[in-house]
């Protein structure tokens, strides 16, 4: 299948009636990512898969008419194995993401183009670059690479265009090679991937965790709420996104979930907004909110002006505690991205550790504690988003690399979760 499929994107995304001649080509690091869930705007195709940019004409008309803008690059999705089914029968998809508000103008299915919201994803995933006619090859390694991770394949078959192969010579065109995949049982770690995550955050954390063989799958609140969260991890880690969604999505009954899930035993990991939504009450911008979970016994507060004041990031320096488990070893201090969490102060008498604090009038940046048979960590600091001019700030808003990180925190994010683990 895969051979075939990688000739027929030759003729397909080259636009060309003529195959592809091969020339060289390769392929970055293969790492599993949460896709958090979007809005496309879909035309489906049935028939033989070079059919497919017909497709996109069609839906890019479609959604001119309609004064639609694609929010990303465009996907095509391929269902179907080319030698098991006739040419007319096969199965794809030409998809456009777009926005959530210019969405809702749209009735979400109407006709042979429509818009459709697909949930959170685990996808194995490399960057293919150079000529399509090489990206059967590149599909054979991801398939290859399954193997090991505690995943299999659940398909379909994935290729994001980051760069318009029309406008593109072929030994510089970028495709996003992924297959969607599904955990063969209890993962490490499950990452809420629900409304109100923050992307870039999502995709940091696939990478961070699939470097350091860390098994792990997305969530979402209803998985929360139906009581099996113990069957599906051992811990649930809730990133950087919108507290204000996170109060209204979870909810009473999610957190009603999440604080049995840590009581008997279950780890909970909270980045910035995740750090938020771990108490019973929080100040934003000096207005003070109502939590639902009430796991840290303090009142975070955020953002912190003298570091970043909302909505600006800033590079900072915090100092680390060397007697902690998860601290000792790391330094003294260490370069951190900052971007609106908040300063941890527990309450009067808590039994809480400060593992990290700022410089800026040390505050504590990181805390750790134990809530009955289980253990908490939460971050004000994004320890999972590595930036600077020779990594990928995987769709980190503005011009990131400005200000690049020396060190990344990506050992500080493992080293938590192998805490929580108790490894």
């Amino acid at each position: 299948m895969l051979r075939t499929l990688g000739v027929l994107l030759a003729l397909v995304l080259g636009g060309t009636a003529s195959p592809v001649p091969a020339a060289p080509g390769g392929y970055g690091p293969i790492t599993l990512r949460v896709l958090p869930g979007r809005t496309y705007a879909v035309r489906p195709h049935r028939g033989a898969y070079e059919g497919v940019g017909e497709a996109f004409r069609t839906l890019s008309a479609w959604m001119a008419d309609r004064g639609l803008a694609a929010a990303g690059p465009a996907l095509a999705v391929f269902f179907d194995d080319p030698k098991a089914l006739p040419a007319e029968k096969l199965r794809s998809e030409a998809r456009i993401p777009v926005r959530v508000d210019e969405a809702r103008r749209v009735r979400l299915a109407s006709g042979p183009c429509f818009l459709r919201r697909d949930p959170p994803l685990l996808v194995l995933r490399t960057v293919h670059r150079g000529p399509y006619a090489n990206l059967g090859k590149t599909f054979d390694a991801l398939f290859r690479a399954v193997a090991g991770r505690g995943i299999r394949y659940r398909g379909p078959m994935r290729q994001v265009f980051r760069k318009d192969p029309a406008r593109t010579r072929p030994e510089e065109r970028e495709i996003e090679a992924q297959i969607v995949v599904e955990p063969t049982g209890r993962s490490d770690v499950a990452i809420y991937a629900g409304r109100g995550t923050f992307g870039p955050g999502l995709l940091a954390l696939g990478d961070a965790l699939s470097g350091a063989r860390i098994t792990f799958r997305p969530v979402t609140a209803p998985e929360i709420e139906d009581g099996r969260l113990g069957k599906r991890a051992r811990i649930l880690l809730v990133p950087g996104g919108w507290v204000a969604d996170y109060r209204t999505v979870l909810g009473e009954a999610g957190a009603a979930r999440i604080r049995r899930f840590v009581e008997t035993g279950g780890g909970y990991l909270g980045i910035c907004a995740g750090a938020f939504f771990a108490a019973d009450r929080i100040v934003w911008k000096g207005e003070e909110l109502a939590c639902p979970l009430d796991l840290f016994p303090g009142v975070p507060r955020g953002p912190i002006p003298a570091i970043a004041p909302w909505p600006r990031y800033a590079l900072t320096r915090i100092r680390l505690d060397p007697s902690h488990p998860v601290t000792r070893g790391l330094g003294k201090e260490r370069t951190v991205l900052y971007y609106g969490g908040p300063a941890l102060v527990p309450g009067q008498g808590a039994r809480v550790a400060v593992l990290a604090r700022s410089r800026e009038g040390g505050q504590p940046a990181v805390v750790a504690f134990s809530r009955g048979r289980g253990r908490v960590l939460l971050s004000g600091i994004h320890p999972e988003i590595r930036l600077g001019p020779s990594r990928e700030a995987v769709g980190w808003p503005g011009t990131a690399v400005e200000q690049p990180d020396p060190e990344g925190d990506r050992d500080l994010l493992v080293r938590g979760i192998r805490w929580l683990l108790r490894r």
